[in-house]
């Protein structure tokens, strides 16, 4: 992995510093050391949280010092091999493009220039790498959109944003995991939840892998919302390359 750079953040974590760039090259890089350090069956480690170019590794400063915590981080992570990262799994996400779940679809479309139904079939239909999680619990911040859906943030965020809504802030789009305030331009709403609480950890998808959006009505988003209080909405998810729709 070449060499590291590493630093003490705090008294009882560590950062990783990578290339300074956004790219797919630096978040591969990002998830196979965050990969090492799972499997390093290092007992003292606490938690491990993905950047675009960064991994903070927190531990229990009571069972190891900065140090050893500094030694043993290192020789795990310098010791892990791009072979043994496993494939990237793809979760498609059902969304509702338009209407009353995307308020912003027609700004957008403005903007861009581009017709409404192209900006659904633009949006819809690429790969998207989930760089890192963050804002909020679950919310994933996706690289990979096509250029041509580029639209600035709103200039005014709103008050509250629906979870499940899909939007488009500058070069990026993301899902809103819970309510919350927000300023990106909302073209769409999924009705599957991104945070299970019952879950360790709590968010659904993870740094790494790979978003896939599919299109579905307004009939069909309420079908899946229904089956979705009642406990019974999953996702379907499958290695990247191994089931392609």
């Amino acid at each position: 992995m070449g060499h590291l750079l590493m630093a003490h953040a705090s008294d009882d974590s560590i950062v990783i510093r990578f290339r300074e760039e956004i790219s797919p090259a630096v978040a591969g890089e990002v998830r196979l050391a965050r990969l090492a350090l799972e499997r390093s069956g290092l007992p003292w480690i606490t938690d491990l949280i993905s950047s675009y170019n960064e991994l903070l590794v927190a531990y229990d400063n009571s069972a190891v010092g900065p140090a050893e915590a500094m030694s043993g981080i290192r020789s795990a992570v310098g010791s892990s091999h791009e072979e043994a990262q496993p494939k990237a799994m793809v979760t498609e996400i059902p969304v509702c493009y338009g209407g009353e779940f995307g308020p912003d679809l027609g700004f957008v479309s403005e903007h861009t220039g581009l017709g409404r139904d192209e900006v659904i079939r633009i949006h819809s239909g690429r790969d998207y790498l989930i760089y890192m999680i963050g804002f909020t619990i679950g919310f994933p911040y996706l690289g990979g959109m096509d250029a041509r859906l580029e639209t600035p943030r709103l200039k005014s965020p709103r008050q509250m944003v629906p979870r499940g809504s899909v939007g488009i802030a500058g070069k990026q789009t993301g899902i809103y995991s819970l309510d919350t305030p927000g300023g990106w331009q909302i073209i769409g709403r999924s009705p599957a939840s991104l945070v299970d609480l019952d879950r360790i950890p709590p968010a659904v998808l993870s740094a790494g892998d790979i978003v896939r959006f599919m299109p579905i009505s307004e009939d069909e988003y309420h079908a899946l919302e229904e089956v979705g209080q009642r406990g019974g909405l999953r996702l379907k998810a499958y290695p990247l390359g191994e089931a392609e729709r």
